[in-house]
C-alpha cells in the first residue's frame, strides 16, 4: 500500500479511513523490517487500548521496563509505542522518572468538547447526501452495538462503536485532515467516556440519537445534520461535566504537578 494510504486500524476491528496517517519517520529507515513494524504496532495497539480503557489509569505512573513486563515484550517497541501515545497526548514522559499515563482535568474535558462543537456540526454538512453503501451498512451497525452498565467488555464495544460512527461521519465530508483530527479527539474523548459513562449512563441516547442523525444525513439534510450532532455533542458535555463535578477524584484537579 502506498505512502498516504494507510488503514486506520482500531482496537477491535479494521477502520479505513484513506491517506490521513503517513508512515512515520523511524519506519522508513533502510534498517527497519517487517518484525519490527509487527512488535512496533502490536505493542502500540496493546498499551493504546489499555490506557483508552482507563486500565492504565488517568495519571498512573509506568516505566519502560515495567511495561515490557506487562505486556512481555523488548525494550525497543516499548519505547516506540510510548513514542507514538506522547504524540497523541495520552502519555506524558517524566524526565529521569519514566511516564505516566495522561491525567484527564476539567480543562482537557472542555477543550475537547469546544473542539468538537467547531469542527463535527461542520463535517456532518459537508457528509450529508455523501454517505457510501459501506459506511452506510457501518454506521448501521454501531447503532445496533450496546452495553451493559458495569461489563467492560461490553462497555469497550460500545465505545468503540460510538467513535466509529462518528469518525465514519467525518469520513464521508471528503476532508482528509479533518477527518483526522476527528479521529484523535474522538480517541481522547472516549477515554473520558469510559471515566463517566457508567456513572452518566450516556448509552441510553446514543442509539436514538445516532438513529435520527442517520435519516438527516442519507436525506441529505446538512442543516439539520448540523444541528443535531451539535446539540448531542453538547448533551455528552454536559453528561461529561457533571459526572466530573459530583464524582470526587474522578479526574484531576487543573494545575496539579505532574
Amino acid at each position: 500500500m502506498s505512502k498516504g494510504h494507510e488503514t486506520l486500524a482500531s482496537d477491535g476491528g479494521t477502520l479505513a479511513i484513506s491517506g490521513i496517517l503517513d508512515r512515520p519517520a523511524h519506519e522508513q529507515d533502510p534498517a527497519f523490517t517487517v518484525h519490527d513494524l509487527t512488535l512496533n504496532e502490536t505493542a502500540y495497539r496493546r498499551l493504546r487500548k489499555e490506557i483508552v480503557g482507563c486500565t492504565l489509569p488517568p495519571g498512573q505512573a509506568v516505566t519502560e521496563s515495567g511495561l515490557c513486563a506487562r505486556l512481555g515484550m523488548g525494550k525497543a517497541p516499548i519505547r516506540a509505542a510510548l513514542t507514538r501515545l506522547g504524540q497523541e497526548n495520552l502519555v506524558q514522559a517524566i524526565p529521569r522518572r519514566g511516564y505516566r499515563i495522561a491525567p484527564i482535568t476539567m480543562q482537557d474535558i472542555q477543550d475537547l468538547f469546544q473542539l468538537r462543537l467547531v469542527l463535527e456540526p461542520r463535517a456532518a454538512e459537508l457528509a450529508a447526501g455523501r454517505l457510501t453503501a459501506d459506511q452506510i451498512l457501518r454506521m448501521r451497525e454501531s447503532c445496533n452495538v450496546t452495553y451493559e452498565p458495569g461489563n467492560q467488555e461490553s462497555q469497550a464495544r460500545f465505545l468503540e462503536a460510538n467513535r466509529t460512527f462518528h469518525t465514519l461521519i467525518a469520513e464521508a465530508s471528503g476532508n482528509r485532515k479533518l477527518t483526522a483530527i476527528i479521529y484523535q479527539l474522538l480517541s481522547e474523548v472516549e477515554r473520558i467516556l469510559h471515566l463517566c459513562l457508567k456513572p452518566a449512563r450516556l448509552g441510553e441516547h446514543f442509539q436514538t440519537e445516532h438513529l435520527e442523525l442517520m435519516d438527516a444525513l442519507l436525506a441529505g439534510e446538512a442543516e439539520r445534520a448540523r444541528v443535531l450532532v451539535y446539540d448531542q455533542v453538547k448533551g455528552g458535555q454536559k453528561a461529561v461535566v457533571e459526572t466530573a463535578l459530583a464524582t470526587p477524584g474522578l479526574i484531576e484537579a487543573d494545575g496539579d504537578p505532574a
